[in-house]
């Protein structure tokens, strides 16, 4: 599949540089496999004091029924033929967006693909600097 990046200006961010990598290594492998042969796109923006990095694909997109349960641990949305692995990887990114205190957020709807959001505040907040 293609990746197209869109980055008007740059991001500096104190992050743990694995994991906010592994969080979007997710994100687009997720894009990749559900978004058939069709571009993926990634954007990143600053907002304030965070960043916004947005993976989208054009895929199948997802329910509302499988939004809510995607971020559990051992669910997956999609028809059998493209489900993969154990469910975990979502659950997964979004403890680790949560443990730099931001958040990892869907929007779709079926047929018309699945954007996800990623927000990570440039510096870490006070109480998770402190630990």
């Amino acid at each position: 599949g293609t990746i197209e990046l869109h980055a008007p200006s740059q991001v500096h961010g104190v992050w743990d540089e694995f994991r906010v990598g592994q969080v979007i290594i997710n994100l687009l492998t997720n894009a990749l496999r559900y978004g058939g042969s069709k571009p993926v796109r990634i954007t990143l923006v600053r907002d304030r004091d965070s960043a916004l990095i947005e993976v989208r694909d054009q895929g199948v997109g997802i329910s509302e029924a499988d939004q809510l349960r995607i971020f559990n641990p051992f669910e997956r949305a999609g028809t059998k033929d493209v489900r993969e692995g154990l469910g975990l990887g979502l659950y997964i990114a979004r403890q680790l967006a949560e443990s730099h205190g931001g958040t990892l957020e869907v929007t779709s709807a079926p047929n018309q693909g699945a954007a996800f959001m990623l927000t990570l505040p440039l510096q870490l907040p006070a109480y998770l600097a402190n630990s």
